[in-house]
């Protein structure tokens, strides 16, 4: 852990930690990075859980991307209050994928995550309202968009959403772009890894049960040999 040094706004020195944050969805998807770094629930928020261990933040915000955007904002002003500085926030869950390219349990960097609307989805071109007020988030320039996540409000379970989804994205999840607005807003790089847990476009709901456990297993696997702790 590294020590850093913040000036407050009344210009009083704070002395806190370069934090790194893991944000979930769901306790299930968060339990077996809870009990890998042996973190420490904390006093329990009126709006999400939180568990800490050294300088990592573990929070789980809860299903749907305003819940996981207010969750997320709050927590990273509670630590820059404390004087703690935020390197880096990193999401792992579990995600539909909109075509049989990937297979069931392969986990996937997001480059880039867009807005889900059924109305707005049906145009040829999203209209430029709901462009300006939930624009494209390029997460990996360097790739291009290669992988394009679609944060729904709602699961893709039917036909019909896939299909709609599938035009501008490969992947949909329920919370992705809300962590994404968040980190860009406050100037945080946030990388999202999601782990395959169904094909959103065929058996979607039975798919999930039967394979999350193997897609959360090989969440932490990846996370283990990839993260530097």
């Amino acid at each position: 852990m590294i020590l850093c040094v913040l000036r407050d706004l009344c210009g009083k020195f704070l002395l806190g930690w370069n934090m790194i944050i893991l944000v979930f969805a769901t306790e299930i998807e968060a339990r077996p990075f809870i009990d890998y770094h042996d973190l420490k629930k904390q006093d329990k928020s009126e709006f999400y859980d939180l568990y800490k261990g050294g300088n990592i933040s573990l929070v789980i915000t809860g299903m749907g991307s305003m819940k996981g955007a207010f969750s997320l904002s709050d927590l990273i002003q509670g630590e820059t209050n404390r004087g703690n500085s935020i390197t880096k926030i990193i999401n792992y869950g579990i995600a539909g994928s909109l075509s049989d390219k990937f297979s069931i349990g392969a986990v996937i960097e997001m480059d880039k995550v867009v807005k889900y609307d059924p109305v707005e989805f049906s145009r040829p071109k999203p209209g430029k309202l709901f462009s300006s007020s939930f624009p494209d988030i390029i997460l990996n320039e360097e790739r291009g968009g290669l992988n394009i996540l679609a944060t729904s409000d709602h699961p893709i379970f039917m036909k019909e959403d896939s299909e709609r989804v599938a035009k501008y994205a490969n992947f949909v999840d329920m919370e992705g772009y809300g962590y994404a607005f968040v980190s860009t807003h406050y100037g945080i790089p946030i990388r999202l890894f999601k782990g395959i847990s169904d094909f959103a476009f065929k058996h979607s709901e039975e798919s999930f049960r039967q394979n999350v456990k193997t897609c959360l297993e090989k969440l932490l696997s990846f996370h283990i040999s990839c993260a530097n702790f």
